[in-house]
């Protein structure tokens, strides 16, 4: 990621002098940085976590940083995360504003990181040797959606819509409902990027998560969710196993705007 993870993606536009071009998301024949809408990662996210609170009465920022206690507590069972500290909600809110509501303590830092899975076919996984076969996880659903076209796009990305486009099509690829999902990884690069009903989550009250919402944090910067959702499936969790669990789902966005629903499932044996 360089130095740039939380900067501004839109360049000054150059050409000959008096020659427009349009160019972009918008078709600005000028960089629109400031005038429509941002390209800034923390402007970008709180943009959408106000238009959020805007259309659900009650929430504010305390209920966003429970979204951030909530995962910072999480990364301390993870032993791969950057950072693996708890933080107290006071402390989260008394952090330096970046762009609210999000705080600094509700940002995922700048760092690089992989992971790798090796993807074979039915086929071929029935040649390999039975210790393999016995790690297996089926991707039951693999989907990439971007946002459709709407007026107020042209300055906020619609992450929900493509989520729950992405999450649709999973589903019915996967020919599973959400009611059988045993956990859910969702990206949350800022706490603001996590919109649920908050007003009524109890797994945000009790600063934990119930069985669907145990996870990492990529505010504490590890974003591997097919590799935490794989190893939940298989029961090699650790501390962050939930008992029984076979089905998982994965989501990820990506500025583009993309999302990415995986659904993976342990192999009948």
């Amino acid at each position: 990621m360089g130095k740039a993870g939380l900067l501004a993606t839109e360049m000054p536009r150059e050409g000959p002098p008096g020659v427009f071009q349009p160019e972009g998301r918008v078709g600005a024949v000028t960089s629109t940085e400031g005038l429509l809408g941002t390209d800034a990662m923390p402007g970008v996210f709180a943009m959408a976590g106000i238009e959020y609170a805007n259309d659900h009465g009650g929430v504010g920022l305390e209920q966003f940083a429970r979204v951030a206690e909530k995962n910072h507590a999480h990364s301390t069972l993870n032993p791969h995360p950057q950072y693996q500290k708890r933080f107290t909600l006071e402390e989260i809110l008394a952090a330096p504003m970046i762009a609210y509501p999000n705080t600094s303590l509700m940002c995922s830092p700048t760092a690089d990181g992989a992971a790798a899975a090796v993807i074979v076919s039915e086929k071929r996984l029935r040649r390999l040797p039975a210790h393999t076969r016995a790690r297996a996880v089926k991707i039951a659903a693999s989907v990439i959606t971007t946002d459709p076209w709407n007026e107020r796009g042209n300055a906020l990305p619609d992450f929900n819509t493509l989520t729950r486009n992405a999450a649709r099509e999973a589903y019915e690829t996967a020919s599973v409902d959400p009611a059988d999902l045993d956990l859910v990884e969702f990206h949350d690069c800022f706490a603001t990027s996590e919109t649920r009903p908050l007003r009524q989550s109890r797994a945000l009250r009790s600063g934990r998560g119930g069985p669907l919402h145990r996870r990492t944090g990529t505010v504490a910067r590890r974003h591997h969710s097919c590799q935490r959702v794989g190893r939940a499936a298989l029961g090699e969790a650790g501390a962050r196993q939930i008992d029984g669990a076979t089905v998982g789902l994965a989501r990820v966005l990506g500025l583009g705007n993309t999302c990415a629903v995986h659904i993976l499932e342990r192999r009948s044996r």
